[in-house]
């Protein structure tokens, strides 16, 4: 048997991409990586400060759950949603580095904003601003990543850049609840901003724009049209069944996250700078540590089988379900923050390869579509909904159970992790034809050009 067939019944990657990963990655390129970790900081920073300003927001603009759950909801999720296509066209036609450094300014500009709002509709305008300039961050940051690394090294640079991610979580709770005692939440919100313009300029004049499709065997000399593009993807049957997972993966994700310090603080009566550094601690080192091990094992794992990446995933989600429920019912802060930091590392261990499988399924010119179609339905359906569902439910069982609602509407949305549970399974079943498909796919427009 030929060492093709090995690979092709081992369920090795069926494509000569697994040669780059003996090369020696260049300093220039983790650099870049590193740079666009520090974005994701900065995107997740200024997207979670809200969370922990969300008591004295209610407070001040006098709203309700339901309120709150709108602004940090759907009022951000909806348009990030919407202009993350038309973002990610351009994406996959200009220049990247440009696009993000453009995107980064107009969040940073509109985190500010949110410090002036007076009421209700001028707070969701800011919102809206940051929604729409955070739209560009995930397609230009994805299809740069899959140009800056060859396949069997993207997991590695997927948790380095979700390290990011829970790093600006950590710092926009940890400052966020600090600078909201100091300054209030209006300044915090303005300082909280301010620096993502001098991000910008980094990378705008520090990144290099990659060629684009360089560690693919056949790249496509144009991209194709969006009608091409989605026929193609709709029928990867396993990115299909991915965007679903990480879409409800997303919906109780989210709304656990945005509504976790509120429970804490009416659980505990803990103050904005307690909230801030427990919370901050917990998700940033927890979340921390599970990318990162989840990107060393997706790593080593799918150099023998794409397939293991998934496995990888689904044990992360199993272990989800009972640690939250020793979050919300232990009873004892130091047990439920113990619990947290558990379940957020569990949590952590998802991200990586299924981010690496989404990026290798999809074309090298249609990336960023592919990207911006994952990042929709997670919006819509996991940002827009969860914190909106949470505190829908919570104004309504807060009508006869009072604080104690928030808990009962925190356990109910949990439910929704068998939906992605399922998913996975069904992505596992057809991941790897798949995978060989897109590899065919590239050597038929190659040799039709």
């Amino acid at each position: 048997m030929s060492k093709r067939t090995n690979n092709l019944t081992s369920g090795a990657f069926p494509d000569n991409e697994t040669q780059q990963v003996h090369k020696r990655v260049p300093a220039s390129v983790w650099y870049a990586i590193g740079i666009l970790a520090l974005v994701n900081v900065f995107n997740w920073m200024d997207r979670m400060v809200l969370s922990i300003l969300l008591p004295d927001i209610k407070a001040d603009l006098n709203l309700s759950d339901t309120e709150l759950g709108l602004l940090s909801g759907i009022a951000f999720a909806f348009f990030y949603a919407v202009f993350g296509f038309p973002l990610a066209w351009v994406v996959d036609r200009k220049n990247r580095k440009t696009i993000l450094a453009v995107c980064i300014s107009a969040w940073s500009a509109m985190t500010a904003m949110c410090g002036l709002a007076q009421n209700f509709p001028q707070m969701m305008f800011a919102r809206i601003g940051v929604g729409v300039g955070e739209a560009g961050y995930s397609p230009s940051a994805n299809s740069l990543l899959g140009d800056y690394l060859p396949m069997e090294k993207r997991s590695i640079g997927f948790a380095i850049i979700s390290a990011g991610l829970m790093a600006g979580t950590m710092l926009g709770l940890i400052l966020g609840g600090l600078l909201s005692e100091l300054i209030g939440w209006r300044l915090t919100f303005m300082a909280m901003g301010a620096p993502g313009l001098i991000v910008a300029a980094l990378v705008h004049f520090s990144l290099r724009e990659p060629k684009r499709g360089r560690f693919d065997s056949h790249p496509m000399d144009a991209p194709p049209s969006i009608g091409n593009a989605l026929k193609f993807l709709w029928s990867q049957k396993a990115y299909v069944h991915l965007v679903v997972a990480q879409a409800f993966l997303a919906l109780p994700g989210y709304g656990i996250t945005t509504w976790m310090p509120s429970y804490f603080s009416r659980t505990y009566d803990l103050s904005q700078s307690e909230l801030g550094i427990y919370l901050g601690v917990v998700l940033g080192g927890g979340s921390i540590i599970g990318a990162l091990l989840g990107g060393y094992l997706a790593s080593k794992a799918m150099s023998h089988d794409i397939r293991l990446g998934i496995l990888i995933s689904g044990v992360g989600l199993v272990m989800l379900i009972p640690l939250y429920f020793g979050v919300l019912y232990s009873n004892q802060q130091e047990f439920a923050l113990g619990f947290y930091f558990v379940y957020i590392l569990f949590g952590g261990l998802l991200t990586p390869p299924i981010g690496a499988i989404l990026i290798t399924l999809a074309l090298p010119r249609i990336r960023g579509v592919a990207t911006a179609i994952a990042g929709f339905c997670m919006s819509l359906v996991g940002l827009g909904l969860g914190p909106l569902v949470i505190g829908l439910l919570s104004d309504l069982f807060g009508a006869s159970e009072g604080d104690d609602g928030l808990r009962t509407a925190m356990a109910v949305i949990s439910l929704i992790y068998v939906i992605p549970l399922f998913s996975l399974w069904f992505a596992s079943r057809t991941v790897f034809e798949d995978t060989a498909r897109t590899t065919a796919q590239r050597r038929n427009d190659t040799t039709a050009t």
